[in-house]
């Protein structure tokens, strides 16, 4: 299929999270190996400090020699600022789509999470796992009425060397409806990996709003916000940053669906959300036309009686 749907995430909260495997506070804080402890009032924390917030699963770095009585979230602006915010947490990167690194933890790593309200779609980008596992369990049976399994783990040479040399690469993005429509049921995400840790992007649940039919000519790319410089003998300076991805594409649908899409743009705002253009997770363009962002830009064209368009420019978070 190519209908582009937008899936807007579940914001989860303390009460939201029924379980998960991956530990809080982090053992090790990743990329500075430095491990984490719970904030405490009366310690006096050094410079370099690390530690996380219960009350916002957070990791905050201490800027200041000394500092007592400080809460984190609290000090960040002041003058001089005491820490500084090092995002979420491990458990809570696959749990909020307000960061862009993933959680990374040992397998199997199994999360069970109550969405609150009737959800339809699950779709969890940025995964590397051999396998999946999404299961939804009915409150009142404590059953498991809806069950899906993925093997994930792929390998599709092009040419003979990387028949015989190439490494297996994981499928890196999950996409299922067809979730029962049940107040308050449970979904559970186990993922699995003979070797290494796995790791999961953002869990998107929430239900799919169709906005029309992809048309052909779709483009997908990247914004690379690396900086560039020239020492003075001509040689480059390259300070890497992130990369992100983009799509740019236009759909078609009938004129009587004109005052839905127009509302439903309006109301995402600057909301993040899950974009997808195809249907089909084994087609070959799935994965460059699934991208959990921002519509950084859209316009309707009103040029048909009976169809209209909308372009949008979707940049990745």
């Amino acid at each position: 299929g190519d209908r582009m749907k937008v899936v807007v995430p579940t914001v989860f909260t303390d009460a939201l999270l029924i379980s998960s495997t991956v530990t809080e506070p982090d053992a090790t804080a990743a990329g500075d190996g430095v491990g984490a402890t719970v904030w405490a009032s009366g310690t006096s924390y050094a410079a370099g400090a690390i530690v996380v917030r219960a009350e916002t699963h957070r990791r905050y770095r201490s800027v200041d020699n000394g500092n007592i009585g400080n809460v984190p979230e609290n000090t960040l602006a002041t003058t001089p600022p005491r820490w500084v915010d090092l995002g979420n947490t491990n458990r809570w990167r696959m749990l909020r789509t307000n960061g862009s690194t993933p959680t990374s933890a040992p397998s199997p790593l199994i999360v069970e999470v109550m969405p609150g309200r009737r959800v339809q779609t699950i779709a969890i980008p940025n995964v590397r796992a051999d396998s999946i596992l999404i299961e939804q369990i009915d409150p009142a049976t404590d059953e498991v009425v809806f069950e899906y399994e993925q093997q994930l783990l792929t390998y599709d040479p092009v040419n003979w060397y990387e028949y015989f040399y190439g490494e297996f690469g994981a499928v890196s993005s999950v996409l299922v409806a067809g979730l029962l429509p049940i107040s308050n049921s449970r979904i559970r995400v186990t993922l699995t990996r003979a070797t290494g840790n796995v790791q999961s992007g953002p869990i998107v649940l929430g239900n799919e709003i169709s906005m029309g039919s992809v048309e052909q000519g779709a483009k997908v790319g990247a914004i690379d916000f690396s900086q560039v410089d020239r020492d003075a003998f001509g040689g480059l300076l390259v300070t890497p940053r992130r990369v992100v991805p983009e799509m740019q594409v236009r759909t078609i649908f009938p004129a009587g669906a004109i005052e839905k899409i127009r509302q439903t743009m309006y109301s995402l705002g600057t909301t993040v959300a899950l974009w997808s253009g195809i249907d089909e997770p084994g087609h070959p363009y799935f994965e460059s036309l699934f991208v959990l962002g921002l519509a950084r830009r859209w316009d309707i064209s009103e040029d048909e009686y009976n169809h209209a368009y909308l372009t949008l420019d979707i940049e990745g978070f």
